[in-house]
């Protein structure tokens, strides 16, 4: 944590990270490697109701590999605590695949973050990320790290 707030530093998000079991980060670089597109792919509920079933509002059904990478990028601490919403007004470059392949894993894991927080309060916001190829370049970024660049 910084010195003058609670906001974690990028040293202390790649520490997260670091400490995460080597089991979750196996699982999240397999799901990963084998998205297919039928993976990817979307399909809203229509938010229609009858009395039996009271009416919904519309809501974004992910395949379940989608739902398992939401689930490992918590289990290897890629989301995490932070001022999400003002963070990510601040670095409009989170939307940028060729940003967050160039920048470093607490990078990648903020806009992880962004994106995983955010479906809760926007629904389809990953369905954006997974179209835009911000999803891809997350999972890309932290595979490098965790296979390349961290320390053995």
């Amino acid at each position: 944590m910084t010195a003058d707030s609670s906001e974690p530093t990028d040293d202390d998000i790649v520490a997260g990270l670091a400490a995460a079991p080597a089991e979750a980060w196996e699982r999240l670089i397999e799901l990963a490697n084998h998205l297919t597109d039928a993976d990817m792919e979307v399909e809203w509920s229509t938010g229609q109701g009858t009395p039996d079933e009271p009416l919904h509002f519309p809501y974004p059904n992910y395949s379940p590999a989608i739902g398992a990478i939401h689930h490992q990028l918590y289990e290897v601490d890629a989301v995490t605590s932070f001022n999400w919403p003002a963070w990510f007004q601040e670095n409009p470059q989170y939307r940028d695949p060729a940003a967050i392949a160039a920048a470093g894993p607490a990078f990648a894991a903020r806009v992880a973050t962004v994106v995983i927080r955010r479906e809760r309060f926007s629904e389809g916001s990953l369905q954006k990320a997974m179209e835009t190829g911000v999803l891809a370049a997350i999972l890309e970024r932290l595979t490098r790290w965790y296979t390349v660049e961290r320390e053995q």
